[in-house]
């Protein structure tokens, strides 16, 4: 996460991760919750993940970053507004927008500038974001349905 007093990433862990933080994910790292994709290292801003855990594909999937013009230097003057749809358990399907004052542009956002929790990222030096949902508010959490009660042969002729 981004410390906004000593303008460098600290570590913390995943329960202290609140919406509007500014994270840094590392290649081979699993990502902790819904992330919108600010910056890559990659030279065409694309973001390489794997979403086994998720889906069960195997193949790598393009997540893009948001701003073109982002300068990571420049990243302790950050500021803006994000607006985003309230948590909901679709996973292929999400929309919101981000307006900074410090990149000058409102940009929309897609499915395709979202990493969802539980993939990790892949065939990237490292990627900036901000924090759209965290914990049961993430999509993969709300996508979880309880499993089905299981009677054995035997219970159901008893009953």
């Amino acid at each position: 996460m981004f410390n906004y007093k000593s303008n460098k990433f600290d570590y913390i862990k995943w329960e202290d991760i609140r919406r509007g933080h500014i994270i840094r994910l590392e290649k081979d790292l699993e990502v902790p919750a819904d992330i919108l994709v600010l910056y890559s290292s990659n030279i065409s801003g694309l973001v390489f993940v794997d979403t086994m855990a998720l889906d069960g594909e195997t193949n790598l999937k393009e997540k893009m970053a948001v701003c073109e013009s982002f300068d990571e230097k420049n990243i302790h003057a950050l500021n803006g507004d994000m607006i985003v749809d309230s948590p909901n358990e679709l996973l292929d399907y999400w929309e919101g927008s981000i307006q900074s004052t410090s990149v000058n542009q409102k940009a929309p956002c897609s499915i395709k500038n979202l990493l969802l929790r539980g993939s990790f990222v892949r065939n990237t030096k490292y990627m900036l974001g901000v924090v759209v949902y965290t914990g049961k508010d993430t999509k993969i959490f709300r996508n979880l349905k309880k499993p089905p009660h299981k009677v054995s042969n035997v219970m159901k002729r008893m009953n």
